[in-house]
Order: C-alpha cells, then structure tokens, then sequence
C-alpha cells in the first residue's frame, strides 16, 4: 500500500499578506516564500514546529518586508532602514554589509542637511551633489569636508541608485528618479603593478609590533578582515598551512574557507606571532600588551594608516586615488609575484580565495595539499637582507626571529603550545 503523505505536508500556511509557509525537503522543515524586489525569495525556517515556523515568518515579515507594502510617504531614513534589512537576509559578506551601511548612513544624514524627508525628492543633481563630498562628521555639521575620489564618488552613486531601484520595484516609489541616471567605474590608475620588493620593504620598515600582521599580508595575502580575525588555533605549524575560516556571522568575503601554506619565509613571524598571543583567543590584536580576554581586534584604519606612513618615508605612492599602496595591494603584488614565478592562476586563486568565473576549469579545478605546498615552496621571495639595507633596516633585525635552515621543515614537537598537534 502506497505510503500516505500527511495533508499539512502540502498544504500552503498564509502567515501575512506577503509571506506563505510550506513544508519542503525530507525533513518537512517549513520554508517560508516572499516576493521582494521582484523577485520569488524562499527563507528556511529550519524547524518542523508549525508553531514555531510562524514565529520565525512574522519576525521576517516584520524585520525585512516593514510589515505591509510600504506607502509612498515613507521617509528616506526608514526607506534605507527597509533597503539594509533586504540587503542582510541576501547572503552578502559581512564587509559588503557594512560598507552598504556606512555609505546610506551618511547619506541619510546628508538629506536630512538638505531638507528632503521622501526618496522621490532625491533627483540627479542631489545624486550629483551627494557623491562629490562627504563630511568627516559623522552627522555632517562639524569637521572638514573631503572631495570624494573618482572611484568613491562612482561607489556612492551605485549605492543610492540600487537603493531607489529596490524602492521602486517595493511599490515605495511609483517612478524611479533616478532610472535615467548612468555611472562608468573609472579606470584603475595604478602606474605600475606594486613590485613584492617594495612590499617587503614596508613590511621591515614596520615597528616589531606590527611586523608580523604585515608579514601575513604579504606572504600569505589576506584580506584585512581575514587577517582581523585569525586565532592562533588557525595557524597549523605542523602540517603547514594558514586556515582562513569562514563562519556565520564572519565570513570570508566569498563565503569559503582555505588552506593557505605557510612559506618559509613566513615561518618565523608566525612563530613570534603565536608566543605574543599566549592564550589570546586573537593572533593579532590592537592591545597586544593587555590581559588575553580584554584584547580587540586590529582596527583596519590603524594598519591603513600604518601603510601610508611607511610608504610615505619610503617614497611609494599611497592611496588608491594615487594608483599607489593600501592594505590590499598587497595581495595585488603577491598575485603578480607569484603568476611571475610560474604558479598557476587557478592555485593563486585558490590561495587568495577568489571566487570562480564559472568557467569549467574553475569549476572542477582541484588543488590538493601536496602540490599546494609543493608551489609554495618553490617561490623565491626578495632576500630580507638585501631589502633591508635598502630601507636602512639593521641587518641583525629584518625578522622577529632568525631564521634557520630548519624552519622550512620544522615540526611540531619544536612548535608554539598554542599551534594544533
């Protein structure tokens, strides 16, 4: 006798006027449906209690589609508060979250400057007027006001566009102001590539405090919220590799994690790296000097302005309105360094976690860990020594350690406690 599928299992569950709740999958978790932007959205409840399932559909209706069909009086503050909250349930990286934020705070603040209270108000020439400026206040009344550089002008402009865009398509606006309005990302000005020699000199020319994080930067090229978020539990002497994890809540920004091998270069800054982090539950920390539990994590204005400060004594151009050095050109001069050296682009990009262009070879492409370390280890990097006499680094201090023969091939029983075994 067939097996008899139990009538709710079928059955369509209406929570709100927008959202519906069915039960999917061989578990029978509730799945909740919606329409936002246009767009058929499905959210797993990830429970089979009715009741429950619910509770989690009224909380989305409430956080992310602002109850009801919005009005078109809505005021610009709320109109972004409803924008933010569709953008988090989106699956976007943590970093691309806040960098939505911090852009639409401020323009929120700008409009409430200008006096204009509804999204239908903001036409091209307050589009225009918003992206060439932006105060140093965080409310726009005190402080200097800065010139934006081309690309975060172009940025900007991206950002309330797709903003009145989505209000548009929620029925907030009846028109998009500005749907006529184009935007063409500049070019990149970067003069030349960043050469790997110039990356070593900032990483010697930095104070031994901060040695080691730049020395991740450019041996191992993380972002800088990866490299924000390293414990030393990441770290794997022994077998070799950097683990940079992506977890909820703190993803990487291509929602994978990735075995980084550890050059031998790099060996000694880690090693220092793991004494001076004891039992920290970070490696790296803005107060290194404080108790284990009281320690933050590296502010990425402080590394930045770390950057520009030793680029600066070093004759290096900074910042990207110069095509010159940011934290993340660092990762441009490890990619060049290494596709030089004869490495392949997929295992580069495998190393610095890009992701794929959907491409077969991208796709089925596999990088075992022999052959990842195997490539890591036949890359020459600029001798420390020589560099150092370039910088006026002391020759007895271009590590936090000296390096010996065996560090390529030291194993655990010499290692840190606080590395794996």
């Amino acid at each position: 006798m067939p097996k008899t599928i139990a009538p709710h299992s079928r059955r369509v569950i209406p929570v709100t006027e927008r959202i519906t709740l069915r039960r999917e999958g061989k578990k029978g978790y509730y799945t909740a449906h919606y329409s936002l932007g246009g767009k058929h959205c499905k959210y797993r409840t990830g429970t089979s209690v009715v009741g429950e399932a619910r509770r989690i559909a009224v909380k989305l209706n409430n956080e992310v589609l602002g109850g009801v069909v919005a009005t078109v009086n809505l005021d610009v503050d709320k109109a972004v508060a409803l924008y933010l909250a569709a953008k988090k349930t989106g699956g976007l990286a943590a970093s691309t979250l806040v960098s939505y934020t911090t852009e639409l705070r401020y323009f929120v603040q700008f409009c409430q400057l200008q006096g204009i209270r509804h999204p239908e108000q903001v036409t091209p020439p307050v589009l225009t007027a918003y992206a060439k400026t932006r105060s140093d206040s965080p409310t726009g009344k005190t402080g200097r006001t800065r010139t934006r550089p081309e690309a975060t002008a172009h940025k900007a402009k991206l950002y309330v566009k797709n903003l009145t865009r989505f209000l548009k398509l929620e029925t907030v606006l009846r028109a998009d102001p500005l749907a006529d309005v184009s935007s063409k990302k500049p070019r990149n000005k970067r003069p030349l590539p960043p050469r790997m020699r110039d990356a070593l000199g900032i990483v010697l020319s930095a104070p031994k405090l901060n040695r080691n994080y730049m020395a991740v930067l450019m041996y191992a090229a993380l972002r800088i919220g990866e490299l924000q978020r390293l414990t030393p539990a990441d770290i794997d002497l022994k077998e070799g590799f950097l683990n940079v994890n992506s977890t909820p809540g703190a993803s990487t920004k291509t929602g994978g994690s990735r075995r980084v091998p550890i050059h031998a270069d790099l060996r000694p800054y880690l090693k220092d790296a793991l004494e001076r982090a004891r039992r920290s539950p970070l490696l790296f920390a803005r107060n290194p000097d404080a108790l284990p539990a009281d320690r933050q994590p590296l502010n990425e204005s402080t590394v930045l302005t770390l950057v520009k400060r030793l680029a600066t004594e070093l004759g290096l151009p900074f910042g990207q309105a110069k095509g010159g050095w940011t934290t993340h050109v660092f990762r441009h001069a490890f990619e060049s360094y290494t596709l030089n050296q004869g490495v392949p682009q997929r295992a580069v990009d495998v190393w610095m976690g890009h992701a794929g262009d959907g491409s077969m070879s991208r796709t089925y492409y596999h990088l075992d860990e022999e052959n990842s370390v195997r490539l890591m280890a036949q890359l020459k990097f600029p001798a420390p020594a020589e560099v150092a006499e370039d910088t006026g680094t002391p020759a007895s201090d271009v590590s936090p350690t000296q390096p010996s023969p065996q560090d390529a091939v030291e194993t655990a029983s010499s290692s840190s406690p606080s590395t794996k075994e």
